[in-house]
């Protein structure tokens, strides 16, 4: 949930990695395809977060442009 606002806790992924030694040749290489898609998801969610907005203030909009038209 929190991936959307930016926050990827890569701390806590760092600090629970199991490479030990000075060479670090136990270490698992990454795939480089998982920093993609967590940046293909922070930037489709900001894009459909901003689209909902703004399709909730053009929803206000019109609700009090009609009442309006009554009122007046």
């Amino acid at each position: 949930y929190f991936q959307i606002y930016g926050e990827l806790f890569l701390d806590e992924i760092h600090d629970d990695s199991t490479c030990l030694g000075s060479s670090f040749s136990d270490c698992a290489t990454h795939s480089y395809l998982a920093p993609l898609l967590i940046a293909f998801y922070i930037l489709l969610a900001n894009v459909l977060l901003v689209n909902l907005l703004i399709a909730m203030m053009s929803n206000t909009y019109d609700r009090v442009e009609s009442q309006s038209k009554m009122i007046w």
